[in-house]
C-alpha cells in the first residue's frame, strides 16, 4: 500500500510540474505576443502587406490562437488527472525539490556564538524519551546551551547567564545550528522578545520533507491553526511574564495568547529558517478542547460574545460577533452595459444574501446599449438601490471614489458586476472580520465559473509585480499549510471582492485615482498595513467571478502603456515590499502561484545526492 501511495504521489509530481512548465511556458508566449514591440511591428507590417496588396496569409495571431487551443485542452487534461491524485500537506513538496532548496540556504557552520542559551522542554509523559531533541543541538552548541524537561508540575530554573530561551512542547529534533542561525537573526533585530522558526518533519526512514515555510506573524492564520508551533524562542527577562500561562497540554499556544494579550503592538517575529523536524507523535487528547476553550477566552476579552468552532482536520474556527442590529452595507457596483449581468448580482444581493441592511449603488460608467439604459432607468426606483452616472474613460478608482462619497453605510463593499453568489451568508461572514479594529480590508474566496480558484489572497512580487495564489487551484485542494480553507492575513486582497469600513478608507484617502485599473486595490491594502492594519482573506465567504466581462481585457497598445505607468508608480512606492512581501516566505516561488519552492535547479546531482543521504 505504501509503494503503491509512493507511485501515485510521484505522478502527481510529475503531472503537476508538466502543469508549471505548460503554464509558464505559455504565459512566456503570450506576453511575447501582447508586448507594445510586438503588436507595434505587427502594425507596421500589416500596413505594409496592404499598401502592396499582398495577401495576409498566416500570421503569428493564428499561431498563437491554435497555440491558445492546444493549451486549453492539454491544461483541462492535467487538471482532471490532478483531481484524481489530491495533493497532501506532507506531500505538497516533492523531496527533491526540497533537497535542492535546503542546499542554497546559509551555512552557520563556522558561526561563533557570542550568547549562551537555555532550552527548555515543556514535557508530557506520553511523549517518552526527551534525549533524541536537544542532541545534535547540545553537541554543536559547545558549552553554550544547557537543556532542562519539566514535566507537568514542575517549574524550570532560569539560568541567569542565558539571554534567550528556546521553548520546546512537542516531539521535535532541533536542527544543530537553531542557535547560530537564531542568533544571527536576532543580531538584526534587536527589539525582538519572541520569535518562532519554519519546520519540516521527519518521515518514518528519518528523511526530511513537508517543510512549512511560514510567513510573517498572521494572526488569523494562529487562530485557526497553531502555526508557530512547538519550538519558540523567548527573551529569558521575559519569562516571569509568562511563566503561569505555559501550562497544560498546550504552554507554548498559552505562552502566545498571554504574550499577544500582554504586547498586543508588538508582533512576535519569524525566523525565516527550517531550525526544527517534527516527529510523528500523537497529540494528548486534551489538547484540541483544550485549545479552543483557551482561544475562547481570549478573543471574548476583545470581542464579547465570539465563540470557536471546529473545522475539519483539526483547525479552529472563530466566530467574532455581529451587533443585534445589522450595520448598513453599501454596495459599490460600477458597470458599463451588459445590463443582464448587474442584473443577475442584484437579484442575488436580494435574493441568495441573508444581510437586509443594504444602500447598492449602480455606478454607470458611460453605458450606450438602450437595454443597459432601460434596466438602469427601471432599477433607479427600487428602494435602497441608485444608480448614479459616471461617463468618461474608466478609471476604477475615480468611480469607486465617487461611489464611497455618496454611501450611506458605515461599511463599504465593492463589488465587481460580473460576481455570483454561491452561499447566503458570505456577506455576514465578511461583515464579522470588517467590524475587527484591527482589520482594514477583507477579501473572499472567489472561483471561475469552472469552480477552480481564482483568488485566494494577493502575494506581492507574484509573477512581474503581485499575484493570486493558488490560482486555478481544485476546489477541494486544502492548499499549502491549508492556506484554501483557512482564514488568514495577506498584505493585500482584490477589490473585485472587497469590504473595509468607511471611516477606515476615508483615513487612507480612498483609492489612488493615478492608479485608473490595475493594482489600486493593492496600493489601497498597503496604505493599510503601513498604517498598523491588517488585511483579511476567508474562505466562508464563496463567490463566481467571471473576471472583468464587461469591461475587457488590456488588448490595445494604449491601455498597455496605461498598465506599464502603473506599474511603474507601484515600483517606486512598494519596492521594498514588492521585493519580500511579509506575507510570504522568501524561500518561496515567485514564478509559481502554488506556494511550490525557489529552487536552484543549476545544483548538479552528486550535490543533491550528499545532502539527502546528510538529511
Amino acid at each position: 500500500m505504501t509503494e503503491h501511495s509512493d507511485e501515485v504521489a510521484r505522478l502527481a509530481d510529475i503531472a503537476r510540474r508538466l502543469q508549471k512548465l505548460t503554464d509558464a511556458l505559455f504565459r512566456d508566449v503570450d506576453d511575447v505576443y501582447g508586448s507594445f514591440s510586438w503588436r507595434l511591428g505587427n502594425t507596421f507590417v500589416a500596413t505594409a502587406m496592404r499598401l502592396l496588396g499582398m495577401p495576409r496569409g498566416t500570421v503569428s495571431a493564428d499561431h498563437v490562437e491554435r497555440l491558445r487551443r492546444d493549451y486549453g485542452d492539454l491544461q483541462r487534461h492535467l487538471q482532471r488527472s490532478l483531481a484524481l491524485m489530491p495533493r497532501s500537506e506532507s506531500s505538497w513538496h516533492s523531496r527533491e525539490d526540497y533537497t535542492r532548496w535546503r542546499c542554497a540556504q546559509p551555512n552557520f557552520s563556522d558561526y561563533q556564538l557570542k550568547k549562551k542559551y537555555q532550552i527548555i522542554l515543556l514535557w508530557q509523559a506520553e511523549f517518552g524519551n526527551p534525549e533524541p531533541v536537544v542532541g545534535d543541538c547540545l553537541e554543536e552548541a559547545l558549552g553554550y546551551a544547557i537543556a532542562q524537561v519539566c514535566y507537568p508540575g514542575t517549574a524550570p530554573i532560569i539560568d541567569t547567564r542565558c539571554k534567550w530561551l528556546i521553548l520546546v512542547d512537542r516531539p521535535t529534533r532541533l536542527a544543530p545550528d537553531i542557535l547560530p542561525a537564531l542568533e544571527d537573526w536576532l543580531d538584526d533585530n534587536t527589539d525582538a522578545m519572541l520569535c518562532y522558526p519554519d519546520e519540516d518533519q521527519l518521515d518514518p526512514d528519518g528523511n526530511r520533507t513537508a517543510p512549512q515555510l511560514k510567513p510573517d506573524w498572521s494572526p488569523d492564520l494562529f487562530y485557526e491553526r497553531h502555526y508557530p508551533g512547538c519550538v519558540i524562542a523567548l527573551r529569558a527577562d521575559q519569562w516571569p511574564h509568562f511563566a503561569s500561562s505555559a501550562q497544560g497540554p498546550n504552554p507554548i499556544f498559552n505562552l502566545f495568547l498571554a504574550y499577544l494579550k500582554r504586547y498586543p503592538d508588538i508582533r512576535p517575529g519569524h525566523v525565516p529558517r527550517v531550525l526544527h523536524h517534527r516527529l510523528r507523535a500523537a497529540e494528548p487528547p486534551e489538547s484540541a478542547p483544550a485549545q479552543r476553550q483557551a482561544l475562547e477566552k481570549y478573543l471574548q476579552c476583545a470581542y464579547p460574545g465570539a465563540q470557536v468552532l471546529a473545522r475539519q482536520g483539526g483547525r479552529l474556527r472563530p466566530r467574532f460577533p455581529l451587533p443585534e442590529k445589522q450595520p448598513l452595507v453599501s454596495v459599490i457596483i460600477p458597470m458599463r452595459d451588459r445590463a443582464q449581468m448587474t442584473r443577475d448580482l442584484v437579484a442575488d444581493l436580494q435574493k441568495k444574501t441573508d444581510w437586509n441592511a443594504l444602500d447598492i449603488l449602480i455606478l454607470d460608467n458611460g453605458s450606450k446599449e438602450r437595454e443597459s439604459q432601460r434596466w438602469l432607468k427601471t432599477v433607479a426606483e427600487t428602494p435602497n438601490i441608485r444608480v448614479l452616472a459616471l461617463p468618461g474613460p474608466f478609471n476604477f478608482s475615480r468611480i469607486n471614489n465617487k461611489g464611497a462619497c455618496l454611501a450611506k453605510g458605515d461599511l463599504l463593499l465593492f463589488l465587481n458586476n460580473d460576481l455570483r453568489v454561491i452561499h447566503a451568508d458570505w456577506l455576514a461572514e465578511m461583515v464579522r472580520h470588517a467590524l475587527r479594529s484591527e482589520v482594514a480590508a477583507v477579501g473572499a474566496k472567489l472561483y471561475y465559473p469552472d469552480n477552480r480558484v481564482q483568488h485566494a489572497g494577493v502575494v506581492l512580487g507574484l509573477g512581474s509585480l503581485a499575484g493570486h495564489v493558488f490560482r486555478l487551484a481544485d476546489p477541494s485542494d486544502p492548499g499549502y499549510m491549508q492556506r484554501l480553507v483557512t482564514t488568514c492575513n495577506y498584505s493585500a486582497v482584490t477589490a473585485a471582492c472587497m469590504m473595509i469600513r468607511r471611516s477606515v478608507f476615508q483615513r487612507l484617502g480612498g483609492f489612488d485615482e493615478k492608479l485608473a485599473v490595475a493594482c489600486n486595490d493593492v496600493d489601497l491594502c498597503l496604505r493599510a498595513v503601513e498604517a498598523g492594519s491588517i488585511n483579511v482573506w476567508t474562505p466562508d465567504a464563496e463567490l463566481y467571478h467571471l473576471e472583468s466581462a464587461s469591461r475587457g481585457g488590456d488588448a490595445t497598445i494604449g491601455r498597455f502603456i496605461r498598465l506599464q505607468k502603473e506599474f511603474k508608480r507601484m515600483r517606486r512606492r512598494w519596492g521594498h515590499m514588492i521585493n519580500q512581501d511579509p506575507m510570504y516566505h522568501p524561500g518561496l516561488s515567485r514564478a509559481f502561484e502554488d506556494y511550490s519552492l525557489r529552487v536552484d535547479s543549476s545544483i548538479d546531482d552528486q550535490t543533491l545526492e550528499r545532502l539527502d543521504l546528510c538529511n
